[in-house]
């Protein structure tokens, strides 16, 4: 993942391996699918949406890791374009077994792609890293060493159809609550 682009605002800087990079905003869905980690000098990034306790981090001199997190709405959003919002609330078949709808639910979204706005705000976001490499960090697991765009949105796939987060999904269908959504950490990894 070449440093090209950025996306915090601010006018082209330099990358850590001396190739220039512009830096563009993020759009308003952008901001509502990504929250940036780190900051640009001592202002907090204006309308970037991040998490009150990083600023506190930061704004205490303390170290905060290069990277973003996919917000929830990231999730919910995966969840609506691939259809699987719509096979987790489908009925089972009389009293059946969860654990074989979760592996064919599991089965039938791999294929299933990032889209539309959260594609992009997702890619932005990666370009405007900078990183030669990144990891994802998510419930239950961590995955290191990504190197590619498409490498990056496909371990965040893995991790949204992860079986133990499709079962917690597929039980909470079951009692009519509200489907939960997780956060992915997206953090730069040092050369």
């Amino acid at each position: 993942m070449d440093a090209i682009p950025n996306t915090d605002g601010h006018p082209p800087s330099r990358s850590p391996n001396g190739r220039s990079r512009s830096k563009a905003p993020l759009n308003d869905f952008g901001r509502r699918y990504v929250r940036l980690l780190w900051q640009t000098g001592s202002q907090p990034q204006e309308g970037v949406g991040q998490v009150p306790m990083v600023d506190l981090l930061a704004h205490a001199g303390l170290l905060v890791p290069k990277g973003m997190v996919l917000s929830k709405e990231a999730h919910r959003a995966f969840l609506d374009q691939s259809g699987l919002l719509e096979h987790l609330r489908a009925h089972p078949d009389g009293g059946e077994d969860p654990a074989p709808r979760v592996l064919r639910i599991c089965l039938s979204h791999r294929s299933s792609m990032i889209k539309g706005e959260l594609n992009r705000a997702i890619c932005d976001a990666l370009i405007g890293l900078g990183s030669p490499s990144v990891a994802i960090v998510s419930e239950g697991s961590t995955t290191r060493h990504l190197k590619s765009i498409p490498e990056v949105k496909e371990a965040i796939k893995r991790a949204w159809l992860s079986l133990e987060v499709l079962k917690r999904q597929l039980e909470a269908a079951s009692r009519g609550l509200e489907i939960p959504t997780w956060p992915v950490l997206i953090l730069a990894e040092e050369g």
